[in-house]
């Protein structure tokens, strides 16, 4: 996907350049204001700007000569208040989606109902359904109509923690499931860090270039490594199970953990997101606590000043990279400079 978009409304500009993937989940992640909204309504084709060249999949969707209407760029679009016809129940809100589709595409229907747990949900009207409820009806909407891309204008951000991670969650299950590329539009760090696989940063309508999410975190020049809620998706592999205590054991790096749940299947993609508030460290001799065998050999690949008295230090453990926020007197007592070796601590870790 290639972006060239110069947009002018009144003092606001939007200025992106860019080639962004055609697969997985890329986020489009800043403050509000910073113009999300108006970069995905321009990409769908719901505003139509000049000075824009949109490129899509080989197809031209806008050009200075081209601009193909929003119904047929074939995209699923879920906004942020769901926008169900309240007219009509949630199996004719679907039906209308399946018969405007210009094919038809997978995944199927029945499958869909099925991911997102509307089956009991199909009779009744909108207002009668929760918000959580209703986001959940409007995914699966955009699902139904076949589309090719899927663009996701903050669908979270009405939600509160209990209605929202059951959403999250179904959205963590499409991915997996369906090769259908996805925008996601959050201001929300722990929901980008969960769901997507990619990153454009927007800040006052200045995109900075996409890429893989641990990338973008685990460099020290991005203010985005800086925020309290740092944190860094880690791919993981599964090594075995316990039933008594319910847990898994994962490979991280060079090392390994235990996490809640599973069993896992080799085959499953799993990814650990590694918060650096919550990453712990110790001599590479001494490790925390009773669980020596969960402490993570890692080596410092650079280190970073952050406040007063805080610092920033990316870690490389095997093929892996995470961040962990410590203060300055423990970088001074462990001597943490580049090479350095550690042991890493990740307590509470839950895989995705």
């Amino acid at each position: 996907m290639k972006l060239d978009l110069h947009i002018r409304q009144g003092n606001f500009r939007l200025d992106v350049s860019d080639s962004w993937p055609d697969t997985g989940v890329t986020a489009l992640f800043g403050p509000s204001g910073a113009g999300k909204t108006t970069l995905l309504r321009t990409l769908a084709g719901l505003d139509r700007h000049a000075a824009c060249h949109i490129h899509v999949a080989g197809e031209t969707w806008q050009d200075d000569d081209l601009f193909v209407p929003p119904h047929r760029r074939r995209i699923g679009y879920v906004f942020q208040d769901a926008q169900l016809f309240p007219h009509l129940s949630v199996r004719e809100n679907l039906a209308y989606a399946v018969k405007r589709a210009s094919h038809n595409g997978h995944p199927h229907l029945g499958d869909i109902t099925d991911v997102l747990e509307i089956e009991a949900l199909l009779e009744r009207r909108p207002a009668t359904l929760s918000g959580g409820e209703r986001q959940r009806v409007a995914i699966a909407r955009a699902l139904a109509s076949g589309p090719r891309l899927l663009l996701l204008d903050e669908p979270l951000a009405s939600l509160d923690a209990d209605r929202k991670e059951p959403v999250l969650s179904q959205l963590l299950h499409i991915r997996r499931s369906w090769d259908i590329p996805m925008i996601f539009v959050s201001h929300n760090m722990d929901d980008v860090i969960r769901l997507a696989d990619y990153m454009a940063f927007l800040d006052a309508g200045r995109a900075a270039p996409c890429l893989p999410i641990a990338k973008i975190m685990t460099d020290l020049d991005s203010p985005l490594a800086h925020r309290a809620d740092a944190a860094v998706p880690v791919g993981v592999l599964p090594l075995g199970y316990d039933a008594e205590t319910r847990m898994s054991r994962i490979r991280l790096g060079d090392g390994s953990i235990w996490v809640p749940g599973g069993p896992y299947e080799v085959t499953h993609p799993m990814r650990l997101i590694v918060y650096a508030n919550r990453t712990l460290l110790s001599p590479p001799t001494v490790p925390l606590g009773p669980d020596a065998d969960e402490a993570i050999p890692c080596t410092v690949r650079s280190t970073c000043s952050s406040g007063e008295s805080t610092m920033i230090v990316v870690l490389t453990s095997g093929e892996v990279e995470f961040l962990s926020r410590v203060s300055r007197r423990q970088a001074n007592q462990l001597g943490l400079v580049v090479g350095t070796r550690v042991l890493a601590h990740i307590p509470g870790a839950v895989v995705h």
